[in-house]
């Protein structure tokens, strides 16, 4: 899905060797996705145009990887609707989120949930008719494995799909991440 570049220019982002700087950032290389983040299949996930538009990717990506390790797993959705299935995501700051305010005149009814963290667990739990818990959770940088954590801490599962997304779309917050230095 990813892919290792030397410098991040097809992102658009500025990259300038001071890292002091104001309006770049210092990062030298970093693994990047190859797909177009715009591309997803709204109908076969019950979604209109409209709302997966407004939709933040990293819910799009988690519906997407949940879909494939299933079936790549060869486990059959309909063997797992209604069951205890666990759902665990690690997620944070979502920069979609902030760039889906920036036109009060344009704002989409989906907006107040589409990029809600909650709900990249949750929508999963509902899509798929998964009965056990469903939990987003965020620890920054450790959210995935935390996630992970409170599966096997829970119990309340016989099966459980663990999993995180985070994608750095603007170049504002990516900036401001990589001064954290």
């Amino acid at each position: 899905m990813a892919h290792h570049t030397g410098e991040p220019v097809q992102c658009g982002f500025s990259c300038h060797p001071n890292p002091n700087k104001n309006g770049t950032f210092n990062i030298r290389a970093g693994y990047f996705l190859k797909e177009d983040i715009g591309l997803f299949d709204a109908p076969f996930f019950n979604l209109t145009k409209h709302e997966a538009e407004s939709l933040d990717p990293e819910q799009r990506v988690i519906f997407e990887c949940t879909y494939e390790a299933l079936e790549n797993g060869s486990i059959t959705l309909k063997s797992l609707a209604g069951e205890q299935v666990g759902i665990f995501v690690g997620a944070s700051l979502s920069d979609y989120d902030l760039n889906n305010y920036k036109d009060s005149e344009n704002i989409s009814r989906y907006n107040a949930t589409a990029c809600a963290l909650s709900l990249q667990s949750n929508r999963i739990s509902c899509h798929f008719n998964f009965k056990g818990p469903s939990m987003s959770m965020d620890t920054a940088c450790s959210s995935s494995l935390t996630a992970l954590h409170e599966n096997i801490g829970s119990g309340g599962s016989t099966c459980a799909i663990v999993g995180g997304c985070h994608l750095n779309i603007l170049p504002d917050v990516f900036i401001s991440m990589s001064l954290q230095r």
